[in-house]
């Protein structure tokens, strides 16, 4: 797409008459940073509101005002409605053809927007527009942004000006922020941002602003601000209801709930997308969603066709994700509640299953509950079909309110909830509430499991390319030993997880049926002579040689396999033909997987490794293979009798994951998967923290690849987990992409910030990564009038920083920085006096606090 651009633009310039390509113009053309169309008083009459204090956060105040552009978008790269600039959406990438993108091909004219308040708004701080950065499609930015305010007092004046660097200045990445942080706040209506000799072709915007600094940050440690939180309405008891049915004959079974209200529960978070009435029907009006309450599991529609969206009485109510769901009802009155009957859908190819279990629970003050049902088995061989159940519990119960639980992974969809009963408590047993259970609320333990640090150390499978090459003692070797400049100075993992790569198992998303011939490969694979586990022993053995430590060991861990239900003809076992069509069969098949990798592995009598235990490689429990729990509860019992441990890591909220012990595991490990979605916020890695102390787990800490952006997400993890206690508290699993992977890729990097990954994950490991940053030194500069004033940001910055930021703009003129942290101040023409910039250390993870550099003009 790139060259394909490239290639067009001279047709836009001939389209446009013809123009030539703009000269490229360097920060220092005195048309721009030497100004004399504004005077230090005229600042001052201007810049008259409260001074700015930059540590504060930004709170939008242009979120969809209204704005004209002094270029028209190109029709490829269109702003549609003239609304896009201001929707609050902020490009992460430099993906052009994202529609978040704007395109503007100036041909050498200045670009011109005006955003229109509407009315004079008070305390304006911070002004700006997102850019994108791709020189080699010719999109880049000006040689400055002049910064223009107008209110009902005053015309437009020049308030500031961004000026960027040279295009080989610029700070990394693909998108460049253009911001000028006022001193003291401003009243303004119009705002306009002339973005002045573009010093390409295009210039591409996705969104242009105006903030207050007076918001305190979110504390993504609070769960209340975890998005999604509480998405429903909370559910009090007793609660308002809606028309009860009234039968003549109180000794009759009726349906109780019929045409009641109820409340819903979530277990754990509505993340992202998943938090709107599509995907999780409310039960009642929320201020987010006014209009989308959903009455459905009580108003007495039966879904005719097993669809979720063609059926003409709309009868679904629906769960997407969040663990499992709690419906409450109140019947208003003490009823003899003696069963349910619940209709559900299963559209496979929706991803719509039947629950595992629906549980039923009941109370008479909705506080002190009693469970009275466990229902299990909700099943149909159908591809779609409406499976709807009656169940009775032993006896009837006097009862006023009942929780119905049930499982939600990925989606389930209900029809209507009936409560059997007779609304005469004649007869009726009295409940025995039973206390909540307990959660160990505590996170798995180093000491218990014998390690803390486990590298997922994927094993090439496939010799035809280069993610075949199978792992070698130089690979290992700075996983096993923390390595400056080729040198061992300290151990690294303690741990090691050996797997195969995800396609060896997957194709897509549908597991392969792989046979013992495939499960013996990978297993002779793993234990090739100066190979793979042989060469993590022989790195193992440089690294302790190398400390003085000739004790010390690495754990192992071994994989797996899942036996594919539709396999008839695995292999012979211990001379049986294997059809994994039979349950025991498939159990059978993975304790010849136990025997043959402990064989191998005690054939090799490793000096420097010792066996942990085995790791089930799937990440969900599949709700459409009912025989794997009893299978895994099997397994997992006989690696015990054997003397080790099995693990499992389950990805966010994935099926299951919270009955890891009802499985049999003896170690699980949560997944956040933060680092493959930018769209997730950090506050995931705290709710995956807090869910996993609450239930005994581990946490995993994950990276894709080596770039700023990854390296910076990938910190964000280990500042999360430094604050929150995972770091010395916790168990870890690192997963770290494929071919050589990200910590190796980062030790062999000579970009600091690169490579700052590696030592970083060092320190971590060691319990030594510290949640406290290091600001840059003062500075006070001298310089002469009509002059410019240069430096460079010092100071020693606690470990690699991604960047330097100005955080507050000079009052009486421009300042330019480049990538390396140098500084180019220019006063305005004929300024006499002081001035000044805030300037941090951006860390990735965390900004340090904002530190003055002064200039005196003389």
């Amino acid at each position: 797409m790139k060259k394909l651009l490239a290639f067009c633009l001279p047709l836009a310039f001939l389209a446009l008459g013809g123009l030539a390509a703009p000269a490229k113009v360097t920060a220092a053309d005195s048309s721009i940073t030497n100004d004399d169309r504004v005077t230090p008083q005229q600042i001052t009459t201007v810049l008259n509101g409260s001074a700015t204090d930059p540590t504060k956060e930004a709170v939008r105040l242009t979120q969809g005002a209204g704005y004209t552009t002094s270029i028209k978008s190109a029709a490829q790269y269109t702003d549609t409605d003239t609304k896009e600039l201001t929707d609050g959406a902020v490009a992460t990438d430099q993906n052009f053809t994202d529609p978040i993108w704007s395109g503007y091909a100036t041909n050498g004219q200045d670009l011109v927007v005006e955003m229109n308040l509407g009315k004079d708004v008070a305390d304006i701080s911070r002004i700006g527009a997102n850019l994108a950065l791709d020189q080699d499609a010719s999109i880049g930015v000006p040689a400055a942004m002049e910064v223009w305010a107008a209110n009902a007092q005053h015309d437009y004046a020049l308030v500031g000006k961004n000026i960027p660097a040279a295009d080989a200045k610029l700070p990394a990445g693909n998108t460049y922020t253009a911001a000028v942080t006022l001193q003291q706040s401003i009243t303004a209506q119009r705002i306009k941002l002339v973005f002045k000799n573009p010093r390409h072709a295009w210039i591409f915007l996705s969104e242009v602003y105006a903030d207050k600094l007076t918001g305190v940050a979110a504390d993504p440690m609070e769960p209340a601000n975890w998005p999604g939180y509480h998405y429903y309405p909370e559910v009090t008891l007793p609660m308002t209801n809606g028309s009860q049915t009234t039968d003549q004959n109180p000794q009759a079974t009726v349906n109780l709930a019929a045409g009641l209200h109820y409340g819903v529960a979530e277990k754990a978070t509505l993340n992202g997308p998943d938090a709107i009435p599509w995907f999780n029907s409310l039960p009642a009006a929320t201020p987010a969603y006014p209009n989308d309450a959903n009455l459905s599991l009580t108003d007495g529609k039966y879904a005719a066709k097993p669809d979720m969206g063609d059926d003409p009485l709309q009868p679904w109510f629906r769960f997407t994700r969040g663990e499992s769901r709690d419906v409450y009802f109140d019947l208003g009155r003490a009823a003899a509640v003696s069963g349910v009957k619940i209709g559900f859908l299963k559209q496979t190819s929706k991803g719509i299953r039947l629950p595992r279990n629906v549980d039923v629970y009941l109370s008479n003050d909705g506080q002190n509950w009693m469970p009275v049902f466990y229902g299990k088995d909700y099943q149909s061989k159908d591809a779609d079909a409406i499976v709807r159940r009656t169940d009775n519990f032993d006896k009837p119960y006097a009862a006023r309110y009942v929780k119905i639980e049930f499982e939600v992974a990925p989606h389930i969809y209900t029809d209507e909830i009936e409560i059997l009963g007779k609304q005469s408590t004649a007869g009726a047993s009295t409940l025995t509430p039973q206390p909540e259970p307990q959660y160990p609320n505590a996170y798995a333990s180093p000491t218990k499991f014998g390690l803390q640090n486990t590298m997922l150390a994927y094993i090439p499978g496939d010799p035809s390319d280069k993610q075949g090459v199978p792992r070698t003692v130089d690979w290992y070797k700075p996983y096993t030993a923390y390595m400056q400049n080729g040198q061992i100075k300290d151990t690294m993992f303690d741990s090691f997880l050996m797997l195969p790569y995800l396609h060896f198992l997957y194709d897509g998303e549908n597991k392969r049926p792989l046979t013992k011939k495939d499960w013996q490969g990978y297993i002779t694979n793993q234990f090739a002579d100066q190979y793979n586990v042989s060469a993590l022993n022989q790195a193992v053995g440089e690294t302790k040689a190398a400390l003085n430590k000739p004790d010390y060991q690495a754990s192992v861990i071994l994989p797996l396999f899942y036996p594919v239900q539709s396999v008839k003809d695995f292999g012979i076992v211990n001379g049986r033909h294997l059809n994994f069509a039979n349950t025991q069969n498939r159990y059978l098949a993975l304790q010849w997987m136990v025997d043959e990798q402990l064989k191998e592995f005690q054939a090799k009598g490793y000096k420097n490794l010792k066996l942990n235990g085995f790791y089930w490689f799937t990440e969900e429990l599949d709700n459409g293979d009912p025989e794997m729990e009893s299978i895994l509860q099997q397994l997992t019992n006989y690696v015990r009798e054997k003397g080790y441990m099995t693990s499992w890591i389950p990805y966010f909220q994935g099926s299951g994951y919270q009955r890891w012990q009802e499985m049999g595991f003896d170690l699980a490990i949560y997944q956040p998967g933060y680092a493959f979605d930018a769209s997730v916020p950090k506050a995931r890695l705290y709710e995956t923290a807090a869910k996993a102390k609450q239930l005994g787990m581990g946490t995993e800490f994950e990276v894709e690849g080596v770039t700023p952006t990854s390296v910076t997400r990938f910190k964000d993890y280990l500042y999360a987990a430094a604050r929150n206690g995972t770091m010395t508290d916790a168990v870890h699993m690192y997963y770290q992409g494929s071919v050589d992977g990200a910590v190796y890729d980062s030790y062999q990097s000579k970009d600091p910030y690169l490579h700052s990954l590696y030592d970083d994950t060092y320190k971590f490991v060691h319990n030594q990564f510290t949640t406290a940053v290091a600001a840059p030194t003062a500075q006070w500069l001298i310089g002469k009038e009509n002059g410019t004033i240069s430096g460079t940001i010092t100071g020693t910055p606690t470990t690699a920083i991604k960047g330097y930021q100005v955080v507050l703009d000079p009052k009486f003129g421009s300042v330019s920085l480049t990538a390396d942290g140098h500084f180019t101040y220019t006063p305005i023409k004929g300024y006499v006096g002081s001035d000044s910039i805030s300037v941090i250390y951006d860390y990735g993870y965390q900004q340090s606090a904002p530190t003055t550099i002064t200039f005196n003009v003389q």
